[in-house]
């Protein structure tokens, strides 16, 4: 006769797929016991009833999330009676925070259906890249955004988590031009295009900026994010050219929050690095030069990306 109080323990081994969705027990005689998946689906993501799934026509409507149909909540009950189609696109999205949580994906046929849902936030502490739009860049035209592209696009098989913004007139900080998270969906033609359309849009001319109180305005928006590191292209406007005329407030960002917390800072201005050595105490820092420019950003870029 089996023996109960072991066979937990091995319908556990022996029924690995049912993950966290546990199993059930089936009687047949007093010498039988079957163990089978409580559950009509397996999937990566755990259960929550604030997650909605949403079904798409193709890859293309889900990762633009458009046309949309509601299939219902993700709980281990709904999922049962949800009649997954294996020719379309299906994604979580939070309802209660309004963002997605996972990736496109095709509910796939076999017995229990499997959802092979994965996080659409990239996984680790992120990177973050400041791009001032300082009216000092504008002599170099598109060569930036040509340049920073091109390394975007060459690192399309990184799962580093990053987020590009943009400083802009009137001291404000642009919504992210480019994450890794838009990348997930994306074919490897699609995605040069899409960092190519989405950097062609920095210009540069901007006169009324603070190099130093800039980042204010960064750290504001990701003092919550887990930053790994930041990197930064700017000028040295409002920057007295006597650093110990420098308000030690413009410095409490780079050395009290990011030093501090070990969140390394590089720096790449078109002016002098002693500011940013000596003051603002960064990690790395270089000035561009003319014939140089654009290799330096290049290359800063490549190597802030891999490391």
């Amino acid at each position: 006769m089996v023996n109960e109080a072991n066979f937990d323990l091995l319908a556990n081994l022996q029924l690995e797929g049912c993950g966290n969705k546990g199993f059930k027990k089936s009687t047949i005689d007093e010498n039988t016991i079957i163990a089978s998946c409580d559950s009509q689906i397996t999937s990566n993501i755990d259960y929550n009833e604030n997650y909605i799934i949403y079904q798409f026509p193709d890859k293309i409507a889900c990762r633009k999330e458009i046309n949309p149909t509601k299939l219902g909540l993700y709980t281990q009950t709904n999922l049962k009676n949800i009649p997954f189609e294996t020719n379309t696109y299906i994604k979580l999205f939070d309802e209660l925070n309004d963002k997605p949580i996972s990736r496109c994906t095709q509910a796939i046929n076999q017995t229990p259906w499997r959802l092979d849902f994965e996080p659409y936030q990239c996984h680790g502490k992120r990177k973050l890249i400041i791009i001032s739009t300082s009216e000092k860049f504008n002599s170099y035209g598109k060569q930036i955004p040509q340049t920073i592209s091109k390394v975007f696009q060459n690192q399309l098989d990184s799962k580093i988590p990053f987020t590009l913004v943009t400083i802009l007139p009137g001291r404000k900080l642009s919504k992210p031009l480019l994450k890794c998270e838009d990348l997930a969906d994306l074919e490897k033609t699609e995605a040069e295009k899409f960092i190519w359309q989405q950097l062609n849009n920095i210009r540069f001319g901007a006169r009324d900026l603070h190099a130093l109180q800039n980042l204010d305005l960064a750290n504001i928006v990701y003092a919550k994010e887990k930053l790994q590191s930041v990197i930064y292209l700017t000028d040295n406007s409002k920057i007295p050219t006597d650093i110990k005329y420098i308000n030690d407030k413009d410095l409490s960002v780079p050395i009290i929050t990011w030093k501090k917390s070990g969140i390394p800072l590089t720096v790449l201005t078109i002016d002098s690095c002693l500011p940013w050595i000596k003051k603002a105490e960064a990690t790395e820092c270089q000035e561009l030069t003319d014939k140089t420019a654009i290799k330096q950003i290049q290359q800063a870029l490549k190597k802030f990306l891999e490391y």
